[in-house]
């Protein structure tokens, strides 16, 4: 089993997690219900998603990340990602998550304050 440590704070009605390790089959499940969960939240309207500290995703972390974007957009909700590594952000860029999760640091980065 692999490890992905996962933050979360809401803050203003945006709620920040922060995915830090990999995400691989043994945690893609847990990866997905916490996302899913930040959706959920009435408090929130958009869930941006750290991915500074994320190392590696496979196949089934892709899909924990596209099923979470098609939750939140069925929510009328904003999904994000910002901070990716060249290397995570390549297979997003590839893949077309990335225009999905509208990557783009210079827009919205995550406060200092909500990476612990």
């Amino acid at each position: 089993m692999t490890l992905c440590d996962i933050t979360v704070n809401t803050t203003a009605g945006i709620t920040h997690v922060v995915l830090t390790g990999e995400i691989d089959l043994s945690n893609s499940p847990t990866v997905a219900a916490t996302i899913t969960a930040c959706i959920a939240d009435p408090a929130a309207t958009t869930v941006l998603l750290d991915l500074t500290g994320l190392t590696f995703i496979d196949a089934s972390g892709i899909r924990a990340l596209t099923n979470s974007w098609r939750h939140a957009h069925r929510c009328r909700k904003t999904l994000r990602a910002t901070g990716a590594a060249a290397h995570v952000s390549t297979v997003l860029e590839i893949l077309g998550i990335a225009e999905l999760l509208e990557m783009d640091d210079t827009d919205h980065p995550v406060p200092a304050a909500c990476r612990q």
